[in-house]
């Protein structure tokens, strides 16, 4: 019998010779064709499916011996053969794993959006906070610049009124002590005119 070189059940004596683990009905299962339901036999050209492993008369499922000679020809892994069963699982199975992709593309897509919108946002905070930060510096050397001026115009007023008090104490000094003077003067002038009176 012909087989696909590489198959992991590639001649059948060899199993068996092997001594294989697997229960001997099972065994027999495997090169029972599904189709016909007689077993695969030595001399007959019969090919394994490489999903389920089991084998098939090359006539059961439509193979010419030309493509049978490909296919035994090949290495498993090159060329593939699925039985009809396996086959239409995994186109089905094929279908699943491209739908999967194409969601986890898609996601990853608006991951990435949403990560870029993420990063705008936080620049765009982080920029906010920067004018934040200097219009707040800018405030506070404009209090600080106030609070001196004020501090200084009070001092200066405290300095005037100061001052102000001081000539106000001393024009009042001034004047008592030109009062004083007059008053001298003319306590003076009259006991000069009652003493002249006196003398006359």
């Amino acid at each position: 019998m012909l087989t696909r070189k590489g198959s992991t059940s590639e001649k059948k004596s060899d199993k068996t010779k092997a001594g294989s683990t697997t229960s001997t009905s099972m065994f027999n299962m495997n090169f029972k064709c599904p189709v016909c339901e007689l077993a695969v036999e030595n001399e007959q050209k019969g090919i394994e499916c490489e999903i389920c492993k089991r084998w098939h008369h090359n006539g059961c499922v439509d193979l010419t011996d030309m493509e049978y000679e490909v296919l035994a020809a090949h290495k498993t892994g090159t060329i593939h053969w699925y039985c009809t069963d396996c086959n239409v699982r995994s186109v089905e199975l094929l279908r699943l794993v491209f739908g999967l992709q194409e969601r986890i593309q898609k996601n990853e897509r608006q991951m990435d959006k949403m990560r870029s919108e993420t990063n705008a946002k936080i620049f765009k905070i982080k920029s906010e906070y920067e004018a934040v930060r200097e219009d707040l510096k800018i405030l506070n050397i404009r209090i600080e610049e106030g609070i001196k001026k004020c501090s200084e115009n009070i001092m200066k007023e405290m300095e005037d009124k100061i001052n102000k008090d001081e000539m106000v104490r001393a024009l009042n000094e001034h004047s008592e002590s030109i009062a004083d003077e007059t008053y001298s003067a003319k306590i003076k002038h009259e006991v000069d005119q009652q003493l002249g009176g006196i003398k006359s």
